[in-house]
């Protein structure tokens, strides 16, 4: 089986065949004008955070893979405290310029239940989109540093507000500036 960075890479190559619209505007993501070449994941690396104090980490992992005009480079990293998980991935995709605006477009809707929430939200000035799941206890945070790099915290057996220490210690500014 592949590690989770390959399979979200190989997932994100998919997704640039969708076609992503809404209301009058579409844009198929396999049309679009490439965005810049992917960096290199030794870019990518450093941006990666240490382990938040209790937990323990997995070695990083990096890769970029080039196909035809689609290219996309992800880094990856795991943590562990008890039965709690925390995996954070920062991704560039040389087409997601066009895949973003469609995900962003999603980021405006909200919903608040028992069972957890999905909503729109802003930290340190960056737009992201944060789910939480009441029964397993996970959270998803998703933001895209630089209308560039997408970056996702996946956090599971602790309350949001571990995802999103997980967020503060990445560089998110520094981020936006990789070329």
């Amino acid at each position: 089986m592949h590690s989770r960075p390959i399979r979200l890479a190989l997932t994100f190559l998919a997704t640039s065949t969708l076609l992503i619209s809404a209301d009058a505007f579409r844009v198929r993501a396999d049309d679009a004008p490439p965005g810049p070449p992917v960096v290199s994941f030794k870019l990518l690396l450093p941006f990666l955070p240490t382990a938040l104090p209790g937990w323990t980490a997995e070695k990083p992992e990096g890769n970029t893979m080039r196909m035809g005009p689609m290219e996309i480079t992800t880094v990856g990293a795991k943590f562990a405290k008890g039965t709690s998980t925390a995996s954070v991935e920062i991704i560039d995709y040389s087409l997601q310029r066009a895949v973003m605006k469609g995900m962003m477009l999603g980021w405006q809707f909200s919903n608040e239940s028992t069972d957890g929430y999905q909503k729109g939200v802003t930290i340190d000035g960056v737009s992201g989109y944060e789910t939480f799941s009441e029964a397993d206890k996970e959270t998803n945070v998703f933001v895209i540093a630089g209308d560039r790099f997408w970056v996702h915290v996946e956090v599971r057996g602790e309350k949001p507000e571990v995802a999103r220490a997980w967020l503060g210690k990445i560089d998110l500014k520094g981020l936006a500036g990789v070329n």
